[in-house]
């Protein structure tokens, strides 16, 4: 039985997405912190293992395709079509205006069946000095998380603020991580180098932030492979994978991320064994993150028929690289029909795949 596209989450599992946070400022220099916001909310509510959410390249590959402003974002009328196509059940929009030194956030959850604002979860001039940025940002996980998660836990709680205050006290340092992470996520090796850069200045200021060295783990791992694949040097990449995902792990034994980082960069450098006892690790921390499950399912070799498999696309319908690796294992057992299949579905998703 050859997986099929049409899976879904459980109907009980409320599916979430974070668009970007608008800018109302003036003052263009903090556009970073649109993708900062969305990433510890999408990285908080992926935390408490309640939620699917939906990942940030996924919407942001939605926002290219489609015609949507960035007024558009925050509007309850295009919101509601952009849940629908992202098939969620909740949608967050927010905004941010800098002034003076100071932030002032708005943010509020639409329900995308009722079209409606869910007021209860509702953040209206939410003030904040920007060097706070961090508190301002776990005061609003633990807003709409309460609205979204029923009886939320002392332990979800404290899940959520590992991820929002605890990875750096430096805005400084977590601007060049922000940035970092977003020519990370390019995946060439020409952003792999402007990424290196800002990690590196990130690193500078607090050689102690956990995140940092876990995408750089990964980092390195798949820079290392893609070496590998062009005939160039690429020993010790892999090899430096290692020691920034064992950093990681030491800084922040807690945090699902450190984990996987770790677990990439022994899976690049051959190490079955100790590659799934950090995957596992980082599930057991994170249940509700598809991108652990689809290097579980890599790290155990699985064939196309896997339990894995719809793990991960029932978290996320719309994760390209599960397509991408199918099309590829069927093209390895000759089944083109079905290869091709799997790789336009990948190129559709993301067409960076082609």
């Amino acid at each position: 039985c050859i997986f099929s596209f049409n899976s879904t989450a459980s109907a009980s599992t409320t599916r979430v997405a974070i668009m970007p946070f608008v800018n109302i400022s003036a003052d263009k220099n903090y556009e970073w912190i649109s993708q900062g916001f969305s990433e510890s909310l999408t990285s908080a509510f992926a935390q408490t293992g309640k939620l699917v959410v939906i990942e940030r390249n996924q919407i942001k590959q939605l926002l290219a395709e489609q015609t949507f402003e960035k007024s558009g974002f925050v509007d309850e009328k295009n919101s509601v079509e952009i849940g629908k196509i992202l098939g969620v059940d909740k949608l967050i929009v927010g905004s941010y205006q800098i002034f003076s030194g100071n932030i002032s956030v708005n943010s509020r959850v639409v329900n995308i069946k009722t079209a409606q604002i869910d007021t209860k979860g509702a953040i209206a001039n939410k003030r904040a000095k920007l060097e706070n940025i961090f508190d301002l940002q776990e005061e609003l996980c633990l807003i709409h998380s309460r609205e979204l998660i029923e009886n939320l836990s002392d332990n979800e709680k404290s899940q959520i603020a590992q991820v929002t205050s605890k990875s750096t006290n430096s805005l400084s340092a977590y601007e060049y991580y922000v940035k970092g992470k977003e020519q990370f996520q390019l995946l060439n090796t020409k952003s792999f180098a402007r990424a290196l850069e800002f990690y590196s200045k990130a690193l500078e200021i607090d050689n102690s932030y956990a995140l940092v060295y876990s995408d750089l783990a990964q980092m390195y791992g798949k820079w290392g492979y893609q070496r590998q694949q062009n005939g160039q040097e690429f020993e010790s990449y892999l090899k430096q994978s290692i020691v920034y995902g064992q950093q990681a792990v030491k800084i922040a034994p807690n945090i699902g991320e450190s984990h996987r980082g770790l677990a990439v960069a022994y899976f690049k450098n051959g190490d079955v064994k100790n590659a799934e006892a950090q995957i596992l690790k980082a599930i057991e921390l994170n249940p509700s993150e598809s991108e652990s499950y689809y290097f579980l399912w890599k790290i155990k070799n699985e064939d196309e028929n896997s339990e894995t498999i719809k793990r991960v696309l029932s978290l996320n319908p719309s994760f390209a690289p599960m397509y991408n690796d199918l099309g590829s294992l069927m093209e390895k057992n000759k089944n083109y029909p079905k290869a091709i299949e799997y790789f336009e579905k990948a190129i559709e998703i993301n067409p960076g795949f082609t």
